[in-house]
């Protein structure tokens, strides 16, 4: 049986996760999936055991990779030190070569992801007719239309359980704005945040700010940009402009598909 990994399709949290895992030839199969309706797949998955909540995911989120012994990895940093472990480490390319690299993607876990989430699921909540055809391009038609007939009901509870509000986007544009002036600081003269190669601390920083880049789709379709709400677009032109979005564009061009 190989190795599953459950997915909400378009999640930027599971794309650090395929990144890792395609970047080591890792093989493995997915279960697509989407908002809410991941979470009786995982709980399926778990057997009914949920992980830990934390301040950006539930018990049952998402990326949850079951190991083809039936081990279970329940979050992308599990899944990054899994891999470093059992196959980056051999091939001489440590993810976590250094504790700041840890440290870094905490870093980002925590102050990016939840913000370019927020950000970006401001914009594309109340556009329905994108949404719908956000998920049907990326799941099943079932689930699809399951979840495009759901929307009016799911919409809201999901901007609920997001916290997905004014007050809380413009919290989220100044948070990352203040991010983004740090690490355009760190980046200057280096390709890598830590070391002389990539590391997990760079596939957070790329996949966790990519809500607000728009990177080349890898393993999930995302919209043209000229389909995205006006505002969106303006946060993703404004980033790709920043020190830092050029250079995570850099890495998805030069590294997001290269497998070691």
């Amino acid at each position: 049986m190989p190795h599953t990994l459950y997915a909400i399709a378009f999640s930027h949290y599971v794309e650090k996760a395929r990144w890792t895992l395609d970047r080591f030839g890792i093989s493995y199969e997915q279960s697509l999936l989407l908002p809410f309706f991941h979470i009786p797949a995982v709980a399926w998955a778990v057997r009914g055991r949920p992980g830990k909540a934390d301040k950006t995911s539930s018990p049952f989120s998402t990326p949850l990779l079951v190991l083809d012994d039936g081990q279970v990895l329940r979050t992308s940093t599990a899944i990054s030190k899994w891999v470093d472990t059992h196959f980056a480490k051999q091939a001489g390319q440590s993810l976590y070569h250094s504790p700041e690299v840890a440290k870094l993607e905490q870093r980002f876990h925590d102050r990016l992801g939840p913000h370019t989430r927020r950000m970006a699921y401001w914009y594309l909540l109340p556009q329905r007719t994108l949404m719908r055809d956000i998920a049907r391009r990326n799941v099943g038609a079932a689930q699809a239309t399951a979840f495009g007939a759901s929307l009016p009901l799911l919409g809201p509870v999901m901007a609920r359980t997001l916290g997905v509000n004014r007050p809380a986007y413009e919290r989220s544009c100044a948070k990352l704005d203040a991010l983004l002036d740090e690490t355009d600081q760190m980046l200057k003269g280096r390709s890598y945040l830590v070391g002389d190669h990539l590391t997990a601390a760079d596939i957070s920083l790329a996949t966790l700010l990519s809500p607000m880049l728009r990177p080349p789709p890898s393993g999930r379709h995302v919209p043209p940009l000229d389909t995205l709400p006006k505002g969106l677009r303006a946060h993703i032109e404004a980033t790709r402009n920043r020190p830092t979005g050029q250079w995570a564009l850099e890495r998805f061009a030069q590294e997001r598909l290269h497998t070691l």
